[in-house]
């Protein structure tokens, strides 16, 4: 839920300049969501994590080798279309 709000408000300023009717609100909204994700990784998930018995850096590893897949993904079907 956090991340599509922040997806959203940072579409937004797309359109919305500085000065802008609903700029600063958005600037607010978007920092105390972050200010909350944050806080709520750091002082929840991250210690879960860390009592999990997980292999976090193989795990890492994983994912990062996936996002690289699927970046590729993402390329080469751009490159199809132009």
């Amino acid at each position: 839920m956090e991340h599509f709000l922040l997806k959203t408000l940072i579409g937004k300023f797309a359109i919305l300049k500085p000065g802008a009717d609903g700029f600063d609100a958005a600037i607010r909204v978007m920092t105390e969501s972050v200010r909350h994700h944050v806080k709520e990784e750091e002082s929840e998930l991250f210690p879960a994590l860390c009592g999990s018995g997980l292999d976090l850096a193989s795990l890492g590893q994983r994912l990062a080798e996936r996002k690289a897949q699927l970046l590729e993904k993402l390329s080469d079907a751009s490159d199809e279309r132009t």
